[in-house]
């Protein structure tokens, strides 16, 4: 049986049917909603965040004493400072205070302060839904409660659980918006008046808090203070696509003679095989004046 031949019309075909998909996949990049760019995740980075937003308790926060009897809805302020142990996860503190209405007494307000834990589901994308798990401690004070003026009672215990649900929207490399909502499960043992000795209660008492800072704003810094920046000018729009993020901790910038050039440490990002660094360079045809250039430790 012969054998087909394949002449010069297979050639030219085959180099229309590649410029057609990488074409198609340029056009794609430039179309792409907002929240799908790609941007580079933080990663051993400082983050500091603060937000404020609505919040209510509920429960009780003493024998026989209802959350809504001490204070009702309020504004809580909160701050937060995190380290960006990888591009998902990172963990740090987080202190809120709240100023409640007040109910049968002249004023009522509660701090609450907890360590935990965040994870970033989409860290590479500026639209980012991230979920945070933490425990910690809250405090509760009343001034002048009914019946009782010129007293302050102060009611404290364990913060169980704190969970709080996000979206972050990265408006850059370096700052990010988002609509928060979260809430917490409290136990509150000890009571405290300001005219007798602080005692237990008889019963440990259980009190929720919901509604969290609507909004965090959070700027993320490396360590030393510098903001985590990250280059993409003249990089080809398939690499940029990649997920291949380099920590900014080991890239720096240079001129030379064909255009800008991005070197990074071989030695400090995730081992890499030869071919996935000559896809780096040649992948859907790289940018004729500008190029990535790998250099050792």
């Amino acid at each position: 049986m012969p054998i087909p031949a394949f002449g010069p019309g297979c050639a030219i075909l085959g180099a229309t049917l590649a410029s057609a998909i990488c074409t198609s996949a340029y056009g794609q990049d430039r179309n792409e909603s907002y929240l799908a760019q790609h941007v580079r995740a933080p990663s051993d980075a400082l983050e500091l965040k603060v937000g404020s937003g609505y919040t209510q308790g509920f429960g009780n926060i003493a024998p026989g004493r209802a959350m809504d009897r001490v204070g009702g809805p309020g504004i809580g302020v909160g701050i937060e400072a995190d380290y960006r142990l990888s591009r998902p996860w990172s963990i740090g503190v987080e202190g809120q205070y709240q100023e409640l209405t007040n109910m049968e007494n002249a004023s009522s307000r509660g701090i609450a302060a907890n360590l935990g834990a965040t994870y970033h589901f989409e860290p590479v994308l500026r639209g980012d839904p991230w979920a945070r798990l933490g425990s910690g401690y809250r405090m509760i004070w009343e001034v002048d409660p009914t019946g009782s003026p010129g007293v302050i009672n102060l009611h404290h215990g364990f913060e169980l659980l704190a969970a709080k649900i996000g979206y972050d929207v990265r408006v850059s490399e370096d700052l990010a918006l988002a609509p928060v909502v979260g809430a917490d499960l409290n136990m509150f043992v000890w009571e405290d008046p300001s005219n007798a000795p602080g005692r237990p209660m008889a019963s440990p008492q259980i009190a929720s808090f919901a509604g969290d800072p609507v909004c965090d704003l959070s700027p993320a810094e490396e360590p030393g203070g510098r903001p985590v920046r990250t280059v993409h000018r003249g990089l080809p729009t398939a690499s940029r696509r990649g997920h291949r993020p380099w920590p900014s901790s080991t890239r720096r910038v240079r001129e030379g003679p064909q255009g800008m050039h991005v070197a990074r440490h071989l030695a400090e990002r995730p081992s890499q095989s030869a071919v996935d660094r000559e896809d780096d360079h040649q992948h859907c045809g790289d940018h004729p004046q500008e190029h990535l250039e790998a250099v050792g430790g």
